[in-house]
């Protein structure tokens, strides 16, 4: 699976970056620095009279997956996204992802299925831009002459703004019709932790598709060898860990790795959230309503991250990615997400190195684990009645267990149901029980609207406390501009140009 994860940047962000710097706002450095200165100086359609029905599946004379029902029916109020069985005949269904490689193939292999197969005759295509920021980039700019496609797979905050705009539909009539719906089954075969990360103000805007935690992967191995006996289970063992392997390759016979030796800074928002987390910042909404980042527990936060630097506990590195710095025994842990460890077995093994690591959690100041999930969902923009009604009967059928199942055997990430993760546990690598016992304790990312801004200035603020030209003082600055800059920026209208 290759995916993108580049950083989108609308237009109205291009004169906010700072040139060459791929996420770097521009306005918040500047507002920033100006202000430091200052300071420092599935049936067939029912009828109107719908029913409540129980389905069953139709036994195929092969092993092909077949997508029929029959029910048996009393009458119900009928639903306001009804339409007539010959309207939704021949319904074309246009799907966009961001993936490209098995996981696409795979995706396109299981549309063609259900283009095959479905009774109404529904045609799903799909598009593939090949990256996040063009799904984004591409629907905005359909919608915009209204031709976008009629289901996305994105991130919750994008949903959540398609929907505030009043472009995306919610799901809970599809979702708890008796005739189309998925059943309390179903439902709660759903990991908790995900099911209600589409939720805003109550209302469901989206269907889990995938999703990944934030973790720490920690060389045990070279921490022994060190005098560490074992993994740190609290903040404060965490700090003095990162310490002490930095301090010992300041004073080996090494010049060359001076300055390393701890984590590898990393400023990617889930990182910092994750961080922000151990310190105890508040939840964050699961309304449109707006985030305040100025608490004692970011600022708690800032000092952390800046001691770290400042004390030879962590580093800036040229290579983006940490792998390599991580088997030279250059790092003793580094941020990471499940589709580095696929890339770290390999790259370990190419090394032949026998180095034994763990995945473990960033901690509280109390001592309990703190992980961060997020990922993408499935959402239906509008159009016509029976194209909507066509995309959830498609949606509904790529949820079922069967195929949640074939796309989690080509992919690194979480499958976002019970029963799917049973059946893939042995398939995946021997870190896999390790995963699973964080996703116990995983809590979600922001979903709102707002988090599209807040997570291109959240990084910019941090990168301001990691250069070190400002004092600590100056800290709760950072923090007031932070949250201003989040509220003018986000009603300003996204272009295209993500």
């Amino acid at each position: 699976m290759v995916i993108n994860t580049s950083f989108r940047k609308p237009d109205w962000f291009e004169h906010l970056f700072l040139a060459g710097m791929h996420i770097k706002l521009i306005l918040l450095p500047c507002l920033l620095m100006l202000s430091l200165m200052l300071g420092a100086c599935q049936p067939k359609i029912p009828s109107p009279a719908a029913a409540t029905a129980t389905r069953t599946i139709q036994p195929s004379a092969t092993k092909t997956r077949t997508i029929a029902a029959t029910f048996t029916a009393t009458v119900t109020p009928q639903p306001s996204w009804w339409v007539d069985q010959e309207d939704i005949k021949g319904a074309q269904v246009s799907l966009m992802h961001p993936w490209s490689g098995k996981l696409a193939a795979e995706l396109e292999a299981l549309v063609k299925t259900f283009n095959q197969k479905n009774e109404w005759g529904i045609k799903v295509s799909v598009h593939s831009p090949g990256s996040a920021q063009q799904v984004f980039q591409q629907s905005q700019s359909g919608i915009a002459i209204g031709s976008g496609p009629q289901v996305v797979i994105a991130p919750a905050e994008e949903l959540a703004y398609w929907y505030q705009q009043g472009h995306l539909l919610a799901l809970d009539s599809f979702v708890n019709d008796a005739n189309y719906g998925l059943s309390l089954e179903q439902q709660q075969d759903f990991l908790p932790v995900f099911w209600q990360q589409d939720l805003i103000s109550g209302e469901r805007i989206g269907i889990p598709f995938n999703r990944d935690i934030n973790f720490l992967v920690y060389n045990s191995s070279w921490a022994k060898e060190i005098g560490i006996k074992n993994a740190p289970v609290t903040l404060d063992q965490i700090r003095s860990q990162f310490c002490t392997a930095g301090q010992y390759l300041l004073n080996d016979n090494n010049f060359e790795n001076n300055g390393m030796g701890g984590w590898i800074i990393n400023r990617n928002e889930q990182v910092l959230l994750s961080w922000m987390r151990s310190f105890g910042i508040t939840d964050f909404p699961d309304a449109e309503e707006t985030y305040s980042f100025d608490q004692t527990a970011a600022l708690q936060t800032m000092a952390f991250l800046r001691g770290l630097m400042d004390g030879n506990c962590a580093w800036v590195s040229r290579d983006p990615s940490p792998i390599n710095y991580f088997i030279n025994r250059e790092a003793l842990a580094f941020s990471a997400q499940l589709k580095d460890l696929d890339a770290l077995t390999t790259a370990l093994k190419k090394a032949n190195s026998t180095d034994e690591w763990q995945i473990i959690p960033y901690r509280s100041q109390s001592g309990d684990p703190v992980v961060i999930t997020q990922g993408s969902s499935y959402g239906i923009l509008r159009s016509t009645k029976a194209q909507e009604l066509a995309s959830w009967l498609f949606m509904r059928w790529m949820s079922e267990t069967e195929n949640q199942l074939a796309l989690a055997k080509v992919s690194s990430d979480l499958p976002v149901s019970t029963s799917t993760q049973k059946q893939v546990s042995n398939a995946r690598g021997t870190y896999w029980p390790q995963v699973l016992a964080l996703v116990e304790e995983a809590q979600p990312a922001p979903r709102t609207a707002e988090w599209m801004v807040g997570r291109f200035v959240l990084q910019d603020a941090f990168y301001q406390v990691i250069q070190g030209i400002i004092p600590s003082e100056q800290y709760p600055q950072i923090l007031q501009l932070l949250d201003e800059t989040i509220a003018n920026l986000k009603d300003k209208p996204p272009f295209p140009g993500w």
